[in-house]
């Protein structure tokens, strides 16, 4: 599957009803918009983003928005510095085992764009925090 030249994944796994799902092999190095990518993918409990490169990216916007069973995600690789304000990216990820889900990081960039998006959101401060590669 090659996505080298994709440049929006908007909704691409929005209402996705797997509990896994692999996109390790994606290349998203073009990729500038994620809205609402995996909204909605309710029974996803696992996916690993650790190897989506973004230089490109503009925009993720509840991106993760309403996947409960996701507890953790690692975003090491996702570089934030051309990313505008994203609304509701979290919001109630995690939230079916009612702890706080994890969101990993790798530099302090990140961390505060990360923060911040959790933090302007009520629903989200509860169910996610984040944490150093």
């Amino acid at each position: 599957f090659n996505t080298s030249k994709v440049t929006n994944m908007t909704e691409m796994f929005a209402g996705y009803s797997g509990t896994t799902l692999d996109v390790s092999c994606f290349d998203t190095t073009n990729v500038t918009s994620m809205f609402k990518m995996f909204y909605g993918a309710s029974l996803l409990g696992e996916l690993d983003l650790s190897m989506f490169r973004t230089p490109n990216l503009t925009g993720m916007s509840q991106m993760f928005n309403w996947t409960p069973r996701l507890y953790e995600l690692d975003l090491s690789n996702f570089d934030v510095s051309k990313l505008s304000p994203s609304n509701d990216m979290f919001t109630s990820m995690g939230s079916y085992f009612g702890t706080k889900a994890i969101i990993i990081y790798s530099s302090d960039a990140a961390k505060a764009f990360f923060e911040d998006r959790i933090a302007t959101s009520t629903k989200t401060r509860a169910t996610v925090q984040v944490k150093e590669q």
